[in-house]
């Protein structure tokens, strides 16, 4: 989002897109929780009471080498203190980039489709966002028939 009009807020922004994390589990991640070296971030104590494990990608990596500090507890802070919301902050962005109607969980729905679209599976995509259900990911398997339909469209397109 080009929108955002501080650093911290395109940070993370970007950190929930490539995440699937929820608002409060980004807010609530601390240095501790994060293996660079590895390249996994462990999501603690989240609201379905289990941990997971999220894959660190390239760019994000990059991301959190840059706000990497040992003497800071939260990934996400402010002069080291504790992030506790940014809503607003978020909501200049949408507008700023014209998007209306644009709710931070919104990056999650992103981060599923993404993940969807380019093949992954419903189940291990629901693994990453932390949903113990099949019913929490009905909502995106239209995305699968969309996903499907294309390739075939695709295959035969050339012949």
């Amino acid at each position: 989002m080009s929108g955002a009009t501080n650093k911290l807020t395109r940070d993370l922004i970007t950190f929930l897109i490539y995440t699937g994390c929820r608002k409060g589990e980004a807010l609530n991640l601390k240095w501790d929780d994060v293996d660079l070296s590895n390249n996994v971030i462990a999501i603690k104590g989240t609201k379905t009471n289990y941990d997971r494990y999220i894959p660190i990608h390239s760019k994000l990596q990059e991301l959190l080498f840059g706000l990497y500090s040992d003497s800071r507890e939260y990934v996400f802070n402010i002069g080291g203190k504790k992030l506790t919301d940014f809503k607003r902050s978020f909501y200049t962005a949408c507008r700023n980039d014209g998007l209306k109607d644009m709710h931070i969980h919104d990056l999650c729905h992103v981060f599923a489709s993404k993940m969807v679209m380019n093949g992954t599976s419903l189940y291990i995509t629901g693994e990453l966002l932390g949903h113990r259900t099949t019913q929490m990911m009905k909502r995106y398997s239209h995305l699968v028939q969309e996903t499907l339909k294309k390739a075939v469209d695709d295959v035969w397109g050339k012949l």
